[in-house]
């Protein structure tokens, strides 16, 4: 399962729209990369944790969002989400916390 949660800030007559997504059980852990990098889930397990939704779901507002918008951020961290994004754009340069995959990407 995958959290999600979309965050939408209003600018004058722009909307900002990021778009986060986190396997449940990475909610509550921190993560450390090789090179000592910290994404601490513990205290910001929140930004991510919002409707709990299914690899399939995730996939269905991910290929809505990169098909349909733009101006849109991703955050993603977690094997199944990723697995999920990685169909509609290369996820090869996502950055690991552990063997935890971790991609944001931006589409303007």
């Amino acid at each position: 399962m995958i959290y999600f949660k979309k965050h939408q800030r209003v600018y004058g007559d722009h909307t900002s729209t990021v778009i986060a997504m986190a396997d449940v059980d990475l909610i509550g852990k921190k993560l450390k990369s090789s090179n000592g990098a910290v994404l601490d889930l513990v205290m910001y397990g929140g930004f991510y944790k919002g409707d709990e939704i299914t690899e399939k779901k995730a996939g269905e507002i991910l290929a809505d969002y990169f098909a349909n918008r733009s101006g849109v951020s991703f955050n993603l961290v977690g094997s199944q989400c990723i697995k999920a994004a990685g169909k509609f754009v290369d996820v090869s340069k996502a950055k690991k916390f552990g063997k935890t995959p971790h991609i944001q990407i931006y589409r303007v």
